[in-house]
């Protein structure tokens, strides 16, 4: 029991020193933390104090290469001739929307032609009719 005791106080006594070490390393470190922190406020009241504006650009040289190249340009258009052309001509398929007349053509033209023969059919088929009866 003697040297349990004796292990039992040695191994305690390590604890103790090892929880020393400890503690004086969280001071140290608590005393860093304080420090980065005084010198990141330190830091942020000189950016804060650093007041730095910049002047607004000056566009008006630029505006006016831009307002002179626009002038240029109409006067240019201005100055050219203008040919206007009159046109005189029959058309019997279109130059644009070619789908359109194609499906005007073949699908309503041919549909009543359709019906007018058919009507001229039944004209024909009532006429022979009256004829046999009368």
């Amino acid at each position: 029991m003697n040297m349990e005791k004796e292990i039992l106080e040695t191994v305690l006594i390590e604890l103790l020193e090892e929880s020393k070490r400890i503690n004086l390393l969280v001071e140290e470190q608590n005393k860093e933390i304080q420090e980065l922190k005084s010198t990141i406020s330190v830091f942020n009241r000189k950016l804060t104090d650093i007041n730095v504006l910049a002047p607004d650009p000056d566009t008006r040289p630029l505006t006016k290469i831009v307002a002179e190249g626009i002038s240029s340009i109409q006067k240019i258009v201005t100055a050219q001739p203008k040919e206007v052309v009159h046109e005189k001509r029959i058309l019997f398929f279109p130059e644009w929307n070619q789908k359109l007349y194609y499906k005007i053509i073949f699908g309503r033209i041919l549909f009543w032609i359709l019906w007018v023969i058919i009507a001229t059919y039944c004209y024909f088929l009532g006429q022979d009719y009256l004829a046999r009866h009368y």
